[in-house]
């Protein structure tokens, strides 16, 4: 049986009596003690925050390196392997565990200053190795499970949240149903005063769809997405939990607030930055999230930094928006990573789940949810990095989703009329059998290549394909395989969005999203449930390739309209709506692929 990897305590500083001394006679280690000032160098330009004492890293770096080269039989420094990491991490004691936290940066370091001499492949399987031999978010997971708050000084705390109060707001407005859009928004004429119940001031502006008031959409998407709200092809109601709380049960009530809270303070979290290069805020957030969830206060500075000296260091202007081509000073990194983050605190301070002044701390009452949400994204951040490493094998299906089943929205991305799918499937279900779910939903021929792709914390990216066995086709390593990854694994109710990208050439891209977990009674999933929107035909030209063959189908002055109707195969008298959609004949469609 392999032995259990050690898991650090709790991240500390160094506080070592003086330099380590370093071995002589050693390859890797004599190489190391030329590296000591191109590495101090390689941390300032990065931005290390200020209360990390960049000596005392460079002594735990030493003291991993030595026992690289004593247990696990290191001889070259610029090149290590994974099996090495492992059996470092196994041998290594308690004490020793907090001194291998340096090793991801140091791998980082060889990789970035061109010292690394092994394969881009096996430097990332080597920093994988050692993020998850270093990781502490098993511990910190098993804290987050173990945070308990007064029921009654929950309930007021959840009470008082404006989320919580513009929730119900809204959730009244619908109480019993609402007539809804075919992309499932509140009609045009219920736009104003719904937007007024959740305090967004339109200032007489009269918006064309729900979905141009962000604040009143986001709230919208909320609710759908803790399943408060129901909305069909046609018209919105609450749910029975929903419907519970506004009309007095005091259980279903506190369930509900419990739902809106998690629920709003995850979208929060979860918000992408809009440039490509803005930091995201939650890899400095998130830990301190994780702490004060746990009791323990956190310096302000610690997170934020002494953001007002950075600025006055900016030109005039502030100007902080890095140019192609030029370099950012380490000033100008680290405001760029303290002005995103900062903002994020605000706004959750703002939202009442956290208390800023010198330190950072949950609002009373709230620890829980702060728990339960900054575990929640810590765990899908692991299993993540778990799914980017890939695995042989397909895993086990969730023992905790035995008998449930996700609802998934399907939207062909930019499809005007709107064209998508609600249907259940399996949360097991790997990725290649949803591939086939969607080639029947849209009526696709699977006559061209495909890919997944998902983003995860911190901006990763990994895309999902089938692996070539004929070899006709260059396999892509960077390509995990479909057929190895479960739909569970990558989205979930409130986690994530799936992209799926059919036919490189014209381009459909299909966005999915997990709208709620039900149990899967009746007939075994996959089942469509609802859509829009006519499937477009093979080969049309992408979505905007299909607009135009719809548009001179319908006109008989367009000159390429005898050729249109020709190739959609249209009879004379007939026409092409490109919003119908049925739900019998796709569900039929769909039962070929059930168990």
């Amino acid at each position: 049986m392999p032995k259990k990897r050690r898991r650090p305590r709790k991240p500390r500083m160094p506080d070592h009596g003086g330099p380590r001394r370093l071995h002589a006679v050693r390859t890797a280690t004599a190489d190391l003690a030329g590296m000591r000032g191109p590495f101090l160098a390689w941390l300032g330009a990065h931005g290390l925050p200020a209360h990390i004492d960049p000596a005392a890293l460079w002594d735990e770096v030493v003291v991993t390196v030595d026992l690289a080269v004593t247990r696990a039989g290191l001889t070259d420094l610029r090149s290590w392997t994974a099996r090495q990491i492992d059996t470092l991490a196994e041998h290594a004691d308690a004490d020793e565990s907090e001194a291998l936290t340096t090793l991801p940066l140091l791998l980082a370091f060889l990789g970035d200053t061109g010292r690394w001499s092994a394969t881009t492949a096996q430097l990332d399987a080597a920093i994988s190795a050692a993020e998850e031999a270093t990781s502490p978010v098993p511990e910190v997971l098993a804290e987050l499970a173990d945070v308990h708050v007064d029921p009654e000084t929950e309930n007021a705390a959840l009470r008082a949240l404006p989320a919580v109060e513009r929730a119900e707001a809204l959730l009244r407005f619908v109480l019993p149903r609402r007539p809804v859009t075919t992309t499932g928004a509140l009609r045009r004429a219920d736009i104003a005063a719904a937007a007024d119940l959740v305090g967004v001031d339109l200032d007489g502006r009269t918006p064309r769809s729900m979905w141009d008031v962000p604040q009143l959409a986001d709230i919208w998407a909320a609710m759908q997405q803790v399943g408060l709200l129901v909305v069909t092809p046609s018209e919105a109601t609450v749910s029975p939990v929903a419907h519970g709380w506004l009309t007095g049960n005091a259980e279903q009530a506190r369930q509900a607030r419990l739902l809106v809270a998690g629920g709003y303070l995850a979208q929060l979290l979860d918000a992408r930055p809009e440039a490509p290069w803005e930091a995201d805020p939650l890899d400095t957030v998130l830990p301190a999230l994780a702490t004060a969830a746990v009791g323990h206060p956190v310096p302000t500075a610690q997170v934020l930094g002494d953001l007002d000296a950075l600025l006055d260091g900016l030109p005039p202007g502030g100007t902080a928006v890095p140019q192609p081509g030029v370099g950012l000073d380490a000033r100008l990194m680290r405001t760029l990573v303290a002005l995103p983050a900062r903002a994020l605190v605000q706004q959750l301070t703002a939202e009442g789940f956290l208390e800023v002044s010198d330190t950072i701390t949950a609002a009373p009452g709230l620890q829980r949810v702060l728990a339960r949400v900054t575990a929640a994204m810590l765990g899908a951040q692991q299993q993540f990095d778990s799914i980017h490493r890939g695995s042989p094998d397909l895993p086990a299906p969730d023992p905790d989703l035995a008998g449930q089943a996700y609802r998934l929205r399907i939207e062909l991305a930019d499809a005007s009329p709107p064209v998508w799918r609600e249907v259940l499937v399996d949360p097991g279900i790997p990725l290649d059998e949803l591939h086939e779910v969607i080639q029947v939903l849209f009526e696709w021929e699977d006559a061209h290549l495909h890919e997944f792709t998902v983003v995860g914390p911190g901006r990763q990216t990994v895309r999902f394909g089938p692996q070539d066995d004929d070899g006709w086709m260059p396999r892509d390593e960077s390509v995990v395989d479909e057929s190895r990854v479960r739909l569970s694994q990558v989205i979930g109710p409130r986690r994530g969005k799936l992209r799926y990208l059919y036919d490189f050439g014209d381009g459909w891209e299909h966005l999915i999203t997990v709208v709620g977990r039900e149990p899967a009674s009746g007939s075994s999933p996959p089942r469509c449930t609802a859509g829009a929107g006519a499937a477009p035909h093979e080969d049309s030209g992408g979505v905007w390739g299909w607009t135009d063959k719809v548009q001179a189908a319908r006109d008989p002055r367009h000159p390429e309209y005898a050729d249109i109707r020709d190739w959609l195969g249209l009879q004379d008298g007939e026409t092409l709506d490109a919003g119908a959609f049925d739900l019998t004949e796709v569900d039929q469609r769909l039962a070929a692929l059930r168990r």
